[in-house]
C-alpha cells in the first residue's frame, strides 16, 4: 500500500514538475546565445559595442543574475524532486533510507520557495526605489529598466575647456580663406547684430564683427552646417552657422531660448516649454524614440535668429570666445578673435 502511494506521489511530483521544466528550459541560462554582462549595443543600437553600461545597462545586468539563478535553481529544482522521488520508492524498506528520501523532497521544495519568495521581494524592491510603482510584475524574466544603457562621452568637455567640435569637416583649421575677415550675407555683422537682437540679446559691434569672422571657418558663413566631428572623430550634435552643440545641459545649447522655440515649431514641433534639445541626443547620436525632437531641434538650429541668439547667449556666460578657440584646430577662430575683439 505505500509502495503504491510512494508511486501516485511520485507521479504527481513529476507531472508538477513538468510545467517548471519547460519554464526552465525558456530560461536564458540554457539559451545558448544568452550572456550574462549585456553588451549596451544590444540593447540600444545608438551605443558602441563594449560601451561601459549606465544605469539602464546595470539593471538589465542586475536582472540577467537573477534570472541565471532563477532558472539555475529550477534545473536543479527538478533534478533533486526526481533523485528523492526515485530514492524513496526504490528503498522503502530502508527506514534510514526512505527518511533521507522524504528529508531531501521537504527541503527541495522549501529551498526552491525560499528562492522565489527572495526573487519577488527583491523585484518589489527595485521597483519600488526606481519609481515607485509596483504593480504589474509581469514576467519574471522582466524587470523596469530606465536611463541611459551605456555610458558615452559627451560631445564637448564642460565649457571653458577643450572642446573639439568647432571645425567644419575636412579642413585642418575648418577655414582656408586667408587673413581673418568679417562675413558678408548671412553672417555679416549687421545681420548677427540684428539677429542677435530679436533673440533678445544685446551684443557690441566688436562681438559682431568677431562672431561673423567666426561663422567663416565654423560654417562656411552658414553653408556647411551639419557633420562636425571631433579632434579623434566622434560624431557631434554641432549644427547651425555657429556649431551649437546641443548634446550638452544648458540653456544655450539646449536652444531654451524663445525665438528657438518658435523656429521648431515653425519645424512642425508641438510640444510646449524649452526644447530641452539635449535630452534628445546621447555620446553626438539620437536616442531611440527621441528622433521627432532631434528633428525639430536640428531645424531650430538651422535657423538663423536661433542660431545667432545661442551664440550670444554662450558669448554672454564666456565673454571671451572660448566656445570657438578651445578646439586645438581653431587657428582661424583665435586669429578672428585676436583681429576684432583684442583676445
Amino acid at each position: 500500500m505505500n509502495r503504491h502511494l510512494a508511486l501516485l506521489l511520485l507521479f504527481v511530483l513529476f507531472m508538477g514538475s513538468l510545467p517548471v521544466a519547460a519554464e526552465a528550459a525558456n530560461l536564458p541560462l540554457l539559451d545558448p546565445d544568452w550572456h550574462l554582462v549585456p553588451d549596451p549595443s544590444e540593447l540600444d543600437e545608438s551605443c558602441s559595442p563594449g560601451a561601459p553600461l549606465g544605469f539602464a545597462g546595470t539593471l538589465q545586468l542586475i536582472q540577467n543574475v537573477m534570472n541565471g539563478a532563477v532558472s539555475l535553481g529550477i534545473v536543479i529544482f527538478v533534478l533533486v524532486i526526481m533523485f528523492s522521488g526515485v530514492l524513496w520508492i526504490l528503498t522503502s524498506t530502508n527506514p534510514e533510507n526512505h527518511s533521507q528520501a522524504k528529508k531531501m523532497l521537504t527541503n527541495a521544495v522549501v529551498g526552491f520557495l525560499i528562492m522565489l519568495s527572495g526573487w519577488i521581494i527583491v523585484d518589489f524592491v527595485m521597483k519600488t526605489l526606481y519609481d515607485g510603482d509596483t504593480a504589474g510584475f509581469g514576467p519574471w524574466n522582466t524587470i523596469l529598466v530606465g536611463g541611459d544603457f551605456c555610458i558615452t562621452a559627451p560631445d564637448e568637455a564642460p565649457p571653458g575647456l577643450a572642446t573639439g567640435i568647432t571645425q567644419v569637416p575636412g579642413g585642418s583649421g575648418g577655414y582656408a580663406g586667408g587673413p581673418a575677415s568679417v562675413g558678408y550675407g548671412n553672417c555679416a555683422p549687421s545681420t548677427i547684430l540684428s539677429a542677435a537682437a530679436a533673440g533678445g540679446y544685446r551684443i557690441t559691434q566688436a562681438q559682431a564683427n568677431t562672431l561673423s569672422c567666426i561663422a567663416k571657418p565654423e560654417s562656411s558663413c552658414g553653408t556647411n552646417i551639419s557633420g562636425a566631428r571631433t579632434v579623434d572623430g566622434r560624431p557631434t550634435t554641432a549644427h547651425g552657422m555657429f556649431q551649437i552643440v546641443m548634446g550638452y545641459n544648458d540653456k544655450c545649447h539646449n536652444l531654451n531660448i524663445p525665438v528657438c522655440t518658435q523656429a521648431a515649431k515653425s519645424a512642425g514641433w508641438t510640444g510646449t516649454g524649452n526644447l530641452n534639445c539635449s535630452t534628445a541626443f546621447s555620446g553626438g547620436r539620437v536616442k531611440a524614440g527621441m528622433e521627432e525632437l532631434a528633428r525639430v531641434c536640428r531645424a531650430a538650429a538651422a535657423n538663423l535668429t536661433c542660431n545667432v541668439s545661442a551664440a550670444a547667449c554662450l558669448l554672454k556666460e564666456r565673454p571671451s570666445f572660448s566656445d570657438w578657440t578651445a578646439d586645438p584646430r581653431s587657428t582661424a577662430q583665435k586669429a578672428c578673435v585676436a583681429r576684432f575683439s583684442g583676445g
